[in-house]
């Protein structure tokens, strides 16, 4: 189908309005900033947190979730930053402020359906993540978590466009994202690391997402894109009843795995991203 293309400068104001009217709080700010001082403890980190009531209740609740494993155990905020460590608390401030924070509503999904959708893809890259012995499967929850942001730009800010993109992708089968970039010129998932740049997210965050949907171009982090890659295919099936593009062999081949193997974290992801829906999604 020949589409009219979106001139890229009008894409890339409502990317930077965007940017302007949606920042990360400061509470998670003052987290990266304790953790490139040297000098910080963990004090400084249950301190900056604890300035914010509601983010102290939602780590303290997650903490003590089946997805740390710590049922019950922490009782304070200080133990909790000692039991999950600053990286894990990090990803945690992280992941809460940013759904919080993104609350661009539009007409073709409702927020909590979408953050529904992302935090099943995070859960499950961190499932697939530790069974590949990744050194950080935390930080490919918040990125499976994210991944998707761009999407919440095109639907919020070109809803005909997007609704005209997801209707040829399921009619299709074409790859959705290919579809986006005969659009807007431009795919959800480069949006989105447009997005985690202004905001000084990490490298690596940046470039899985943008990478995603093709990750055999991805120069660095080939093997947590491939994952991610393969956990938003099974998220959309979940949702859909019928997955939305099908899986890059190259994704299968870095993961030395088989669709078949998949099943055994599909169930465990459910449960898991369920109950963390009633913690994190308001």
């Amino acid at each position: 189908m020949i589409h009219t293309q979106i001139n890229l400068a009008i894409i890339q104001d409502a990317i930077n309005n965007v940017i302007c009217l949606f920042s990360l709080p400061e509470v998670y700010l003052r987290i990266r900033e304790l953790m490139d001082d040297r000098n910080s403890s963990i004090d400084d980190f249950s301190r900056v947190v604890s300035t914010d009531p509601n983010l102290t209740a939602s780590t303290l609740k997650i903490a003590n979730s089946a997805y740390f494993g710590f049922t019950g155990q922490i009782a304070n905020l200080h133990q909790a930053v000692n039991l999950l460590g600053i990286g894990a608390l990090h990803d945690l401030v992280l992941s809460i402020s940013a759904v919080d924070s993104l609350s661009m509503t539009n007409e073709i999904i409702r927020l909590p359906s979408f953050w529904r959708r992302s935090l099943y893809c995070g859960v499950l890259a961190k499932l697939i993540a530790e069974h590949q012995k990744l050194k950080d499967p935390g930080g490919l929850f918040v990125i499976g978590l994210l991944h998707e942001i761009g999407h919440l730009l095109f639907f919020s800010r070109f809803p005909k466009q997007s609704m005209m993109a997801l209707t040829e992708s399921a009619q299709t089968h074409r790859s959705l994202f290919e579809i986006e970039r005969e659009i807007f010129n431009i795919h959800y998932g480069e949006v989105g690391q447009q997005i985690m740049k202004a905001w000084n997210l990490p490298a690596k965050f940046q470039v899985i997402t943008e990478f995603h949907p093709e990750p055999g171009k991805a120069k660095e982090h080939m093997l947590e894109t491939a994952i991610v890659h393969i956990a938003h295919h099974y998220a959309y099936t979940k949702e859909n009843g019928a997955p939305g593009s099908s899986i890059d062999t190259l994704a299968w081949q870095l993961l030395h795995s088989t669709p078949e193997l998949m099943d055994e974290f599909l169930n465990e992801a459910d449960i898991m991203s369920r109950e963390l829906e009633k913690l994190i999604i308001r």
